[in-house]
């Protein structure tokens, strides 16, 4: 019978084991803080192998050494209104009547930001005066008769 025994020996290092190192502080995509600006949506972090690359037999590192993730802090967003539009039509083609303008809400107002203020109709008089020249239909809808709007 033949008996064997593992001998030391000074050629070869014992096995280490792959480690990671702390993850580093999230920061923007593009090296700024991480949500902080207009351009960054999202976040960035990493870290590094600490152990030497010859593990000697040990067990590799298995795992991510850069994470991304979408931003979730919330920036505020304050309220912008379009401007005024053009004044629409008279509401009646003759006599006193009223005309309409509208803005509209461009971003509405988000986590904290600026509420929109302000009316977003406005309504005047207006007076339109044909001449009889012009011709209307009566009521039937059928024949143009003549409107004379000075009364």
């Amino acid at each position: 019978m033949i008996e064997t025994k593992r001998c030391e020996t000074h050629c070869r290092e014992p096995p280490t084991d792959c480690e990671f190192g702390p993850w580093s502080d999230w920061e923007g995509i593009h090296g700024g803080a991480a949500c902080g600006s207009d351009e960054e949506n999202q976040k960035i972090r990493h870290r590094e192998i600490t152990t030497p690359v010859d593990l000697n037999g040990g067990v590799a590192c298995t795992g991510e050494t850069k994470e991304t993730a979408g931003c979730e802090c919330a920036r505020e967003q304050d309220c912008e209104l379009s401007d005024w539009s053009a004044w629409g039509e008279c509401s009646v083609s003759c006599g006193m009547g009223q005309k309409v303008r509208t803005k509209s809400i461009l971003q509405s107002a988000l986590n904290g930001g600026t509420p929109c203020e302000g009316d977003l109709q406005e309504v005047d008089a207006c007076e339109n005066s044909e001449t009889d020249e012009e011709l209307k239909f009566d009521s039937g809808g059928s024949c143009p008769v003549s409107v004379d709007c000075e009364w």
